[in-house]
């Protein structure tokens, strides 16, 4: 005999889904999702975009949201770098995505924001110090 679901009247989440052109990006919202144990009705899925400006990320996540079926209620997130898109691109990207996503800009990157979680830093850091000091 099947068992039933016991709470019919509390709605299931949908999913969020967090479109990065980053390795690192993809790896930590992977951690924070198995973190979330408790929570089953929380899907968070993490699709690289391979995309080097803001513009074209969302343009990739509006096909990707094309071909899925289409929810209003789910949520998604495009999360990117400062240092691989300027103002006038990020401009062109606000306009551009749908009213169900956000931009999420890191400045100057993820790997020196990610950094600050374990060091406290006031100066710059080069392109390639965050991750050389992560590892």
């Amino acid at each position: 005999m099947a068992r039933e679901r016991k709470s019919k009247k509390i709605p299931l989440k949908h999913p969020v889904i967090i479109f990065s052109d980053g390795e690192t990006e993809l790896n930590y919202f992977n951690c924070k999702k198995s973190d979330m144990k408790g929570n089953r009705n929380i899907k968070i899925a993490t699709v690289p975009t391979n995309s080097n400006t803001a513009t074209k990320m969302v343009l990739y996540a509006i096909n990707h949201i094309r071909s899925r079926d289409k929810n209003p209620n789910d949520k998604y997130f495009c999360v990117l770098d400062m240092d691989c898109a300027d103002d006038d691109d990020i401009g062109k990207a606000l306009k551009k995505k749908p009213d169900n996503m956000e931009l999420i800009i890191s400045n100057p990157d993820f790997e020196f924001w990610l950094l600050l979680h374990y060091r406290y830093y006031q100066g710059r850091l080069g392109n390639r110090e965050p991750i050389e000091k992560l590892r």
